[in-house]
């Protein structure tokens, strides 16, 4: 007996859902992992289950779109290799990945840069100077601190009540 081509319950991805965890929602819908839904549901080897966010297999993903009917497209969205070009430059790792992906457009100064306002290069964080009158406060110790209010002994009534403006 053949199986059918398309499943009877597949719920749609959800915007930004990741393929495992759609998988996972699927598997769900029949009582499987999603190892179990890959190897008998969709008829490929479990182990791709490692590589589903990043760069599942193209016949894995023709096949999910036989099944469920959403475009392969938009399955193809639902991990990282689907973002290539417009996220990541490459899925292979690079040395100076970090620091295009997160200093290329930052607004920050960057180490040994000139900043106008300051107009010296920038260094280490800097700190405030403690005053004479900062210093003295510090020195009289900590302040004291309020009681705690016990609700449950606290008569409601005596409660300020936020009044709507008339």
């Amino acid at each position: 007996m053949k199986p059918p081509d398309r499943w009877p319950l597949h719920p749609a991805p959800i915007d930004g859902e990741s393929l495992s965890s759609w998988l996972r929602r699927l598997g769900g819908s029949y009582q499987m992992t999603i190892g179990q839904l890959i190897e008998h549901g969709l008829g490929h080897d479990a182990k791709t289950e490692e590589s589903l966010d990043l760069d599942p297999p193209t016949g894995l993903l023709a096949t999910l779109t036989r099944r469920t009917g959403i475009t392969k497209d938009r399955v193809r969205e639902m991990c990282l290799a689907g973002w290539t070009p417009w996220l990541l430059d490459s899925l292979e790792p690079h040395p100076s990945a970090f620091q295009t992906y997160v200093r290329q457009f930052s607004g920050a100064p960057q180490a040994g840069q000139t900043v106008k306002a300051l107009g010296r290069p920038l260094g280490g964080v800097a700190t405030p100077r403690p005053t004479a009158a900062g210093l003295s406060s510090m020195r009289a110790g900590p302040r004291p601190r309020r009681a705690p209010v016990d609700l449950a002994a606290t008569d409601i009534a005596q409660l300020p009540v936020p009044r709507p403006d008339a």
